[in-house]
């Protein structure tokens, strides 16, 4: 594979470390990783694409790396290379040990010169967390992820753009419904705002979660603005819906919603002959035309006087003497302070944001604001509001149908469905989650592969404890030469060596043995593609059906109670 960076290219670092690129190691969607050296040591480079190397990135990229790593558990950003002539960068990090821990953490296990990886449960580490990177759905590693089991704080670096990005957004959205204060989930500097997330949690936890949080439009858009945009103090339309969920959105409403979208796109529409006299919107256009005759009269000392009103207290706005103050400061009194700052910035062209900060604190907050919807409408909105998300079952949740899913899928397999993740796929997680079912398709395939392995096990003959350890490896680095990535539950590998002597432990080898032949075809065509960056393969070619069915296959058996419902041991 070629990359951006030719092999023996030299770059320094921002602390003046030299590194010598060694070879390509893969590529995703950001950037790629490559094998650099520096002073005899091996280190890992990732190195971004163009349009991921934003200055936002390289922002967060200093903030983590002057944080530094919790511990040696993470392959932590150490430090940046950003040539002087370049637009691009990217970052020094530990090159990945092959043993590296994971989700379902892939250990590693050896017979004589024989070597075999496994699939385990994350543990809690001597520091009360759970680490993990690998998803079983995609069979692929990201970058170390963590839950903190003392303060339940999630991090992760790099997610993917697949199952188990899914699933840590769906951590991090967990994190923000129980947080007390103002924060977002998001990725890739991006709100996260879809109710698949919330409904996932409903579903999995038995909780009745809503987006309410997210429905404090003022407040959260005021946060925004000073913690996500504070250098340049401003929200667009885009960024300010994308705090709201996506299909939710119809239930916003009222008097924050206007002054928001007014502050964001200005009061041009705001035409007396199109306003209901008895709305918000007129008694607004109305407070502009107040202010409006303020300017009118081109006093010098507007401003003060303006801001002066501002930070009276309601009695003192009420009773005003001053005669070109005396009709704004009715509107004052009803109106929220916020809106009436906004409409005297419009006429100076002053950032609204950066004066709202320096004077909020100092500005009245006592107004009494009519009643401008009808009780019928705010039921409404509160129901869509206040209500629980619908949960949303496993299966549609992880479901991946975006642009690249299936992307340049193999001609062999074209006319073929596209694979969607199904209850088929779930079978190992059959009696421990409430929502895998076995449905009549599943329940029939599971019947004929238990006639397959009763003929086997009629003609078996007992293997000895040596050739059946060997079978082990033989039967797994076969089918990993032909469907790739093709692991053993660690439960069930110890299983095998615990009933070393088991007649129907080995005929269950003799099981993959047989599917992985009869499905062969297949599997030759994923040899012909397996080449390329995992990751960017087509979920056609990586999920083909007969290579998911060998995965269900070992699901199967290392579900102990599906085994015994199905296979009777």
């Amino acid at each position: 594979m070629e990359g951006q960076l030719k092999n023996g290219t030299i770059l320094t670092s921002e602390s003046g470390n030299k590194y010598e690129v060694v070879s390509l190691l893969g590529a995703g969607g950001q950037g790629e990783v490559y094998d650099v050296k520096c002073g005899g040591n091996h280190y890992a480079l990732k190195w971004y694409f163009k349009g991921s190397a934003t200055e936002r990135q390289k922002k967060i990229l200093e903030t983590i790396i002057a944080k530094g790593s919790p511990d040696e558990s993470f392959l932590w950003p150490m430090e940046l290379i950003v040539p002087a002539k370049s637009d691009l960068y990217g970052y020094i990090m530990p090159l990945r040990p092959k043993n590296y821990k994971s989700m379902m953490q892939v250990e590693s296990v050896k017979n004589n010169n024989q070597e075999l990886y496994v699939l385990c449960k994350p543990e809690k580490d001597q520091n009360n967390r759970i680490l993990w990177n690998f998803n079983y759905y995609e069979d692929d590693m990201w970058e170390t992820a963590s839950l903190d089991c003392n303060n339940l704080q999630i991090y992760s670096n790099k997610v993917g753009n697949a199952e188990y990005k899914d699933v840590m957004l769906a951590l991090y959205m967990l994190e923000e419904l129980e947080d007390s204060g103002i924060g977002f989930t998001e990725c890739n500097g991006d709100v996260v705002s879809e109710e698949k997330y919330v409904g996932w949690i409903n579903q999995i936890l038995g909780t009745n979660y809503s987006f309410r949080k997210r429905f404090n439009l003022w407040e959260n858009a005021e946060w925004y603005v000073e913690n996500e945009n504070y250098e340049e103090m401003y929200i667009s339309m885009e960024e300010f819906l994308n705090l709201i969920p996506v299909n939710l959105r119809y239930a916003a409403g009222g008097t924050e919603l206007a002054d928001l979208m007014w502050i964001i796109n200005g009061t041009s529409s705001l035409l007396p002959r199109d306003l209901d006299p008895d709305s918000y919107a007129y008694d607004v256009w109305k407070c502009q035309r107040a202010i409006q005759e303020i300017f009118i009269k081109n006093l010098e000392d507007e401003e003060e006087k303006i801001l002066s009103l501002l930070q009276m207290p309601r009695n003192r706005r009420r009773s005003i003497e001053d005669s070109d103050m005396k009709k704004l400061a009715k509107f004052t009194l009803f109106l929220p302070a916020r809106i009436v700052l906004f409409l005297y910035t419009e006429f100076t062209g002053d950032n609204f944001w950066e004066i709202w900060r320096a004077e909020k604190n100092d500005l009245y907050h006592d107004e009494k604001m009519k009643k401008y919807a009808s009780k019928e409408l705010e039921l409404y909105r509160k129901i869509f509001i206040e209500g629980p998300i619908s949960p949303v079952t496993t299966s549609k949740f992880l479901r991946q149908d975006d642009y690249f899913t299936f992307w340049e899928t193999p001609s062999e397999l074209v006319g073929e469905e596209n694979y969607y993740i199904s209850d088929w796929d779930r079978l190992y997680w059959w009696g421990k989650i409430e929502d895998v079912e076995i449905t009549e398709e599943i329940d029939i395939w599971l019947k004929i592969l238990v006639k397959e392995y009763e003929m086997i096990l009629k003609d078996k003959e007992l293997e000895t404890e040596d050739a059946f350890s060997e079978h082990i490896f033989n039967t797994m680095e076969c089918l990993n030469t032909l469907y790739g990535r093709i692991y053993l539950f660690k439960e069930l590998y110890c299983e095998f060596l615990n009933n070393s002597y088991e007649i129907r432990f080995q005929a269950i080898l003799d099981l993959l043995d047989k599917f992985g032949e009869k499905n062969k075809e297949i599997g030759e065509i994923y040899k012909k593609y397996g080449n390329r960056e995992w990751c960017l393969l087509s979920k056609n070619l990586k999920c083909n059906r007969g290579r998911m069915e060998i995965k269900r296959i070992i699901g199967v058996m290392a579900n102990k109670e599906l085994r015994k419902k199905y296979f009777g041991f």
